[in-house]
């Protein structure tokens, strides 16, 4: 069903869309309407490489810096940002006199993920995904989300899929059905 390959991403963009560049998100791949220009664009797919959730504050914070954020990962069995934010919601324990040094270096590193990622709204659904694809999902009526982890390739993926019906030339292109299709489709060489 996949007919689009970047990288070891393979996906899914219905017939009908066109891949167009923009000069303010060089290395984005983005698929617009045939018949729409990018600009005003009322339904779109967008696919990226990302960055891990605390990479982006890495150089600014010198606390995460010293913790040897890697280290204490690969110590402690978190194996992707998405094992940290499972730690903060399942493991993460309150800070006391008597909590280990380990579980603080940790606990600062899973709020630093958690605190940057995209589970920050509440009207949301927000999914884990698992098995064959890793990552995180957040959906509402007129967006998804997916931040996925290629494991064999160590390297993760933004894939966000938008409507806007406030465009007075919106038409339903990107139905629910199509969206679980593109979705489904999603794998890694």
């Amino acid at each position: 069903m996949c007919n689009t390959k970047i990288d070891n991403l393979n996906i899914y963009i219905p017939d009908g869309f066109k891949n167009v560049k923009s000069k303010y998100s060089i290395g984005t791949s983005y698929y617009v309407p045939n018949d729409e220009k990018f600009e005003k664009a009322t339904n779109y797919i967008n696919i990226s490489d990302a960055n891990r959730y605390y990479d982006v504050l890495y150089k600014d914070d010198k606390r995460l810096q010293t913790i040897g954020a890697y280290k204490l990962m690969k110590s402690n069995n978190i194996n992707s940002e998405f094992d940290l934010i499972k730690y903060y919601n399942n493991k993460r324990k309150k800070n006391s006199i008597f909590t280990s040094k380990n579980d603080i270096k940790m606990n600062y590193l899973a709020d630093i993920c958690v605190k940057n990622s995209i589970l920050n709204s509440g009207r949301d659904l927000n999914y884990y995904l698992e098995g064959d694809l890793q990552g995180l999902m957040v959906e509402n009526d007129n967006y998804r989300y997916i931040k996925l982890y290629d494991k064999g390739h160590n390297k993760y993926y933004s894939i966000s899929i938008s409507k806007y019906p406030k465009n007075p030339n919106y038409k339903e292109i990107l139905t629910k059905d199509e969206i679980n299709k593109i979705v489904k489709s999603i794998y890694f060489d």
